[in-house]
């Protein structure tokens, strides 16, 4: 073989193996596409049919006001959806993705007590606020850190709890020591 064969050979292999590695790179780049497409197309299935449709629907139950301490003036109008039974109140706000800002969920707890509440499977920031049993806010929890299990325990004994969108205590000046009152609609 001549100098001549010999270079057009290492040249042609040279070429054939740029071409291949360009090749494996393009190759390497589809996979990686079409991975993350079925990645996000697998990731939204998920949501859609068994977050989404599982996730639990607003019931208005009624009507709950807070109160300004002292003046009576009314801090804020929203609706409720009571938590009355057990089994409502393990659920509470859990799996919601998203809750109106006029909307709110009231436990009634059967009796007054220390009670206890975490953001396990909860998927937004709440306000948690532990009122009494004459309707003073006796310990807020502003913007509780959704999916957490830390134990948010109240400082006293309460009957009610009230949980509201993060940040909604600080936007409507509602804090420790102000009062709710709370009506519920018969159906």
């Amino acid at each position: 073989m001549s100098k001549k064969q010999k270079s057009r050979t290492n040249t042609q292999k040279t070429k054939n193996s740029v071409s291949s590695l360009f090749s494996k790179s393009v190759w390497t780049l589809k996979n990686i596409i079409i991975g993350s497409v079925i990645i996000i197309i697998a990731a939204a299935s998920i949501y859609y049919f068994f977050i989404r449709k599982t996730e639990p629907k607003f019931e208005n139950d009624g009507e709950l006001t807070f109160i300004k301490a002292g003046s009576k003036e009314t801090l804020k109008k929203i609706n409720i959806e009571a938590a009355i039974t057990p089994e409502s109140q393990v659920q509470g706000m859990m799996y919601r993705t998203n809750n109106e800002e006029s909307n709110g969920m009231l436990f009634i707890m059967a009796e007054p007590g220390i009670h206890k509440f975490w953001m396990k499977d909860t998927y937004i920031p709440l306000d948690i606020a532990f009122v009494d049993s004459l309707g003073m806010i006796d310990t807020i929890y502003r913007s509780a850190k959704p999916l957490s299990e830390k134990s948010l325990p109240s400082r006293r004994r309460v009957q009610y709890v009230v949980e509201t969108n993060g940040g909604f205590s600080d936007k409507y000046g509602i804090k420790e020591g102000d009062l709710m009152s709370f009506k519920l609609v018969k159906k």
